[in-house]
């Protein structure tokens, strides 16, 4: 659908990653949002002197799919998070399917441009999200008996 205007474009693809978790022991961290959680947040600065200019409005959904590496099993997973400030929507879940991780993630951005006065709200709202893309999931080493 990368070429239909009137469509959704969608791309699928498969990865192997060997290290995409952190091993401590018996247990394995993962952070599913693969795309937001190594992004830095923009909108650091305390004020703004000129207004954000977004290049256009988007809405993205990720959905990513982790396999439970062998020997190991999910454990407890993190609740679903609502990031909403103003025009900016951020909306992310999690889901055992199966012995399957599976994270769901869906930024919107329903403002092209920002003003500089209520630069606090979009600077909160990058803030939440970032802290939302952060949260990891725990996979626990399943004992050999």
């Amino acid at each position: 659908g990368m070429d239909d205007f009137e469509g959704t474009p969608t791309i699928r693809y498969h990865l192997v990653m060997p290290a995409l978790g952190l091993v401590a022991g018996d247990r394995m961290v993962v952070s599913p949002s693969l795309f937001g959680a190594p992004a830095s947040n923009p909108f650091t600065a305390q004020s703004r002197k000129t207004p954000v200019h977004f290049p256009h409005t988007q809405k993205t959904v990720d959905r990513i799919t982790i396999e439970a590496p062998e020997g190991y099993a999910m454990g407890e997973l993190p609740r679903a998070s609502i990031v909403r400030e103003g025009p900016f929507v951020l909306v992310t879940g999690f889901e055992n399917l199966s012995g399957r991780l599976v994270f769901s993630r869906r930024m919107e951005i329903d403002a092209a441009i920002w003003p500089m006065g209520e630069y606090p709200m979009l600077r909160t709202f990058f803030e939440k999200s970032q802290q939302a893309d952060r949260v990891v999931v725990t996979f626990l080493k399943e004992s050999s008996s």
